[in-house]
């Protein structure tokens, strides 16, 4: 029996209605486009797009995860497919907690790491989550290298999306200036 019992605080249930929503907007779309003797590209593009993305959300209501902390294990259970993980105590070597946050919200996300892989929980998802990380992180050493390096690695991503987003609007520029001489 554990001791503790930390589930998903947010069901989001919308997730798995626009998720319903879409994979019949697909199928709509895909009979639609179908029925014609030659279907354009951009509209089969558009009805897989509409699939693809009903796939992924009620994939994302289905893959929610539940922790359960015993004496000397941690214990995760995901929903899809009911896929346990179990992390024995001895084998966390250290963890670290880094700040996010974006227009809305903030939170923390708390990476215990292993020998062999890193588990991370976010402070948004679970209610309880100061006692989820003082029961796990007890007489563990704080790893302050991995969080300077993920603070590192999500400036280089925002450096890297305002490079693309700078060229994609340098090429329209000067496409536009060279239309126009």
């Amino acid at each position: 029996m554990p001791k503790y019992d930390f589930r998903p605080s947010q069901d989001r249930i919308e997730y798995l209605i626009f998720g319903i929503f879409f994979l019949i907007f697909f199928f709509y779309l895909l009979s639609v486009v179908f029925d014609k003797t030659y279907p354009q590209f951009i509209e089969v593009l558009f009805a897989f797009f509409a699939g693809f993305l009903g796939i992924y959300l009620i994939y994302a209501y289905l893959n929610k995860r539940s922790i359960y902390l015993y004496e000397n294990h941690i214990s995760f259970k995901y929903g899809f497919l009911l896929q346990r993980i179990e992390v024995r105590n001895d084998s966390i070597l250290s963890w670290a907690e880094v700040a996010k946050s974006n227009k809305k919200a903030e939170w923390n996300e708390l990476t215990i790491l292993t020998a062999t892989k890193n588990y991370s929980f976010q402070s948004n998802h679970y209610g309880g989550y100061d006692l989820l990380k003082e029961i796990i992180t007890k007489d563990k050493q704080q790893d302050l290298d991995y969080e300077d390096e993920q603070k590192a690695a999500t400036n280089r991503k925002v450096g890297f999306i305002l490079i693309i987003i700078g060229s994609i609007l340098l090429f329209f520029t000067l496409k536009s200036e060279t239309n126009t001489a």
